[in-house]
C-alpha cells in the first residue's frame, strides 16, 4: 500500500532543490508519494529581489548534490518566495503542481530567474497549461495565505525546525542527509 509522506520545503532552500531531484529516485525505489508543503523559511525578506556577488554552495550541499549526480551553483540574487509558494497552492487547486513545482526550481536554480518575480511566475503558469492572466488576482485570495499558515502552525506543533523536512510517522528527517540514510528512514517508516 501507498504511503504519503509530507515534505516541508521552500523554493529558494539550496537542499529542498536536491530533494525535489531526489524524488524521481525515491519514488522508484519505495511506493510512497510526495506531499510537498510549502513553509516560508524567510518570511521577512523584502518581496523585491537583492543581488549578491558570486557565491559557491557550501560542502554539505554540494556533496549531496554530487550524490544524484546534481551540478548547483547558488544564485546571483535573493529571492522572496511567498508568491512563488502561493502559486504551488494555486497549481495543486488547478492539478498541475508537480509540473509547476519542478519549473519554479528551475527557474531559480537552473535558470537563475527570480522567483518572486510575478512575471517569472506567469511565464511558468504559461507554460504548464495555468492561465497567466487571472494568476495574480487568484493567488491575492486570502484562502492561500491561510494554506501557508496553516503549513506554518502545523511545522511549529510537529517541530518542523529546516527544510526539506521529511514527516515519516512521529520522526522527522531533515533533508539535508546522505541519500543513504533517507532510504534507511524511509525503509523504517514503511515497515512501522
Amino acid at each position: 500500500m501507498t504511503k504519503t509522506i509530507d515534505i516541508y520545503f521552500d523554493y529558494v532552500c539550496p537542499y529542498c532543490y536536491i530533494a525535489s531531484k531526489r524524488e524521481a529516485i525515491l519514488k522508484e525505489d519505495f511506493d510512497v508519494e510526495f506531499n510537498w508543503r510549502p513553509w516560508e523559511i524567510y518570511p521577512e525578506r523584502l518581496l523585491e529581489c537583492e543581488m549578491r556577488g558570486d557565491l559557491s554552495c557550501g560542502f554539505i550541499v554540494t556533496s549531496l548534490a554530487k550524490e544524484i549526480d546534481l551540478r548547483i551553483t547558488m544564485p546571483r540574487h535573493i529571492s522572496n518566495s511567498h508568491v512563488a509558494l502561493l502559486g504551488a497552492e494555486l497549481a495543486k487547486k488547478k492539478g498541475k503542481f508537480n509540473d509547476y513545482h519542478h519549473a519554479v526550481f528551475q527557474a531559480h536554480w537552473e535558470e537563475k530567474k527570480d522567483v518572486s518575480d510575478i512575471g517569472v511566475l506567469k511565464e511558468i503558469c504559461s507554460k504548464i497549461g495555468i492561465d497567466p492572466n487571472g494568476f495574480e488576482q487568484e493567488i491575492a485570495k486570502p484562502e492561500y495565505d491561510r494554506i501557508l499558515e496553516e503549513n506554518d502552525r502545523e511545522a511549529e506543533r510537529i517541530n518542523v525546525l529546516l527544510v526539506p523536512s521529511y514527516v515519516l510517522g512521529d520522526k522527522i528527517v531533515v533533508g539535508n542527509v546522505r541519500l543513504s540514510d533517507l532510504r534507511k528512514e524511509i525503509e523504517k517508516f514503511l515497515r512501522a
